[in-house]
């Protein structure tokens, strides 16, 4: 998720436009969608029905990115959202610099909530929401070891929450034939307490996850992800907050 005000989005994309050609073919933008079978985040399960995630990334060879990205809820959770609505939209900015043995990124995410109030977990961390603040900045730091994605982030809430949440994930993907690849992903995360549906800092959430990704054409992909997810700390995360500990789906995404 990647969140910046639409203002600074446009004066960016704006930017690009006022350089000349030459520096909006060295963009590239994808755009596409993921279809899952709920939205979780962070652990904790937002949306127990089915969505739609669409989104709209445009990458600079400069460093900078700009993502939009959007959740629209298919079913509406027993009455917590409302049907074939959005109820959040994330704008993020980003810089990123590539060192010889990694890159560094820095962003910026605001978080919107367009529906009907804001999504909240309870102090139980049975409902449906999230527990960070509406808006983050980010490093990042990441490098690959023999095949081996490995990334390290930090977030820190830039609202009144004061959140820090920090996340560890590494990545791998095998061609096993032309255009088909086969990737395995995890992450463990820990959160500190304005992060967290309990309010306790600590260990947080575990993802585990498969992926296949098939090139149909040049810039055209297709994959499938399955990932299961679960809380590393019942006190930090509750068990009622993960009320769906497997999410899968299908992702088209087209790169031009």
């Amino acid at each position: 998720m990647s969140k910046v005000s639409k203002v600074v989005g446009s004066g960016l994309l704006a930017g690009m436009l006022l350089v000349g050609p030459a520096a909006v073919n060295a963009a590239d933008v994808t755009i596409g969608a993921d279809v899952a079978s709920s939205y979780v985040w962070r652990g904790i399960t937002i949306n127990e029905d089915a969505v739609i995630q669409p989104s709209v990334l445009v990458e600079h060879d400069s460093g900078f990115a700009l993502e939009v990205w959007a959740n629209f809820d298919l079913g509406d959770d027993d009455g917590a959202f409302a049907e074939r609505q959005f109820s959040e939209i994330n704008f993020d900015i980003s810089y990123t610099l590539d060192l010889d043995v990694a890159s560094v990124t820095l962003g910026y995410i605001e978080y919107m909530f367009p529906g009907d109030g804001d999504i909240s977990v309870d102090e139980d961390g049975g409902a449906s929401g999230v527990a960070a603040a509406d808006r983050d900045i980010y490093v990042s730091v990441g490098t690959e070891v023999v095949g081996l994605g490995i990334d390290l982030t930090l977030y820190q809430g830039a609202s009144s929450s004061d959140a820090t949440y920090i996340v560890l994930a590494a990545d791998y993907g095998y061609e096993v034939i032309d255009n088909l690849t086969l990737g395995i992903n995890g992450s463990i995360a820990w959160g500190g307490k304005g992060a967290t549906a309990s309010g306790d800092d600590g260990m947080h959430d575990y993802l585990i996850g498969l992926t296949a990704d098939y090139e149909v054409m040049e810039g055209l992909e297709v994959g499938l992800f399955a990932n299961y997810v679960g809380s590393l700390d019942s006190d930090v995360l509750p068990d009622e907050a993960v009320r769906e500990d497997f999410v899968g789906g299908l992702g088209v995404y087209y790169t031009f």
